[in-house]
């Protein structure tokens, strides 16, 4: 792929359904580009989640582990009158772990608990020491 913001990007995608025989997936994703950015996502749910779609379930559990990273992004302001030349570029990185819990009662009806721990870092000081 190409973007402007990312340049080439390339990556894959996998995902395993049912391999233990436990309706459960375990779901990867790899992506870099050549302009800095890294995206890294692990996620592992019992049963899978299309799996369990309309259906009556007693316990789900979802896992996620998610990475990305942009060594040049771009800011230039709020609004539609932000200026090109107001461009700050800066190093940003976002961690994230989520658990989710659930019973699907009825084919429509679920419950849910989720817990999400994220973690975001920008910083300039890094693409200075990239640019020496």
């Amino acid at each position: 792929m190409y973007d402007t913001d990312i340049g080439v990007g390339y990556g894959g995608k996998a995902k395993f359904v049912n391999y233990f025989s436990r309706k459960e997936s375990f779901d990867f994703i790899v992506f870099n580009s050549l302009k800095g950015e890294r995206w890294y996502v692990f996620a592992f749910s019992i049963p899978d989640i299309e799996i369990r779609q309309g259906k009556r379930y007693a316990f789900s559990f979802d896992f996620k582990a998610e990475y990305d990273k942009f060594i040049k992004y771009s800011f230039y302001g709020i609004g539609a009158n932000s200026k090109e030349e107001d461009k700050t570029i800066f190093t940003f990185e976002k961690k994230e772990l989520q658990i989710k819990i659930g019973r699907g009662f009825t084919p429509h009806f679920v419950i849910e608990a989720n817990y999400i721990l994220k973690n975001v870092y920008h910083s300039k000081k890094l693409l200075s020491i990239l640019k020496r």
